[in-house]
């Protein structure tokens, strides 16, 4: 049975953790939100990567930056719905990474529907780590299916509730999942 969220729901939900019942884990989520300003879609990872503290620890960023872009160019990472999930696997990574730009006004991403991406997330991975990779992008997708959560993420115009107070929920519920090796 198909569970529905309705806006003033959200920042409880985020916060007791309700919509995330039984996913287990999330990587390392610290200071991971940034509003972004790029229409670019690869300045607008550059802004993502430079702007979020999860990123502070890549002492190459444009090494980084540019094993993204090397992924972008085989094939757009926008999934559709406002939403692209940028990656790159990097020898300079200790640890599964996510970061999130967030651009009210839409970046051009080549995604599969054609709509311009509000929600850029952001991916480190080192080389070795593809399973945590794996079950990072699971547990993004997973969150990713809700519309209404990623409309609170992206446009206070269009939503009810306080903005700032479901990106704040939103990270606590991030930083309260880790990964197990």
């Amino acid at each position: 049975m198909r569970r529905v969220v309705t806006r003033e729901q959200i920042p409880e939900l985020l916060a007791a953790g309700g919509y995330f019942a039984g996913i287990k884990g999330f990587p390392h989520f610290d200071s991971p939100i940034c509003r972004i300003t790029q229409k670019d879609k690869f300045e607008a990872i550059r802004e993502v990567v430079e702007r979020c503290q999860v990123f502070s620890e890549i002492v190459d960023k444009e090494g980084f930056i540019d094993a993204v872009r090397q992924r972008e160019r085989l094939q757009s990472t926008g999934i559709g719905h406002g939403v692209a999930i940028a990656h790159g696997k990097f020898e300079g990574v200790g640890r599964v990474s996510v970061g999130l730009g967030i651009c009210h006004e839409g970046i051009g991403f080549d995604a599969v529907d054609n709509q311009p991406v509000h929600l850029l997330f952001v991916i480190a991975s080192h080389p070795d780590r593809q399973n945590e990779y794996l079950k990072t992008l699971s547990w993004l997708m997973r969150f990713l299916k809700n519309a209404t959560l990623r409309r609170a993420l992206v446009c206070p115009c269009l939503s009810l509730i306080d903005p700032e107070g479901s990106c704040r929920a939103f990270v606590e519920r991030l930083r309260s999942h880790h990964f197990s090796s």
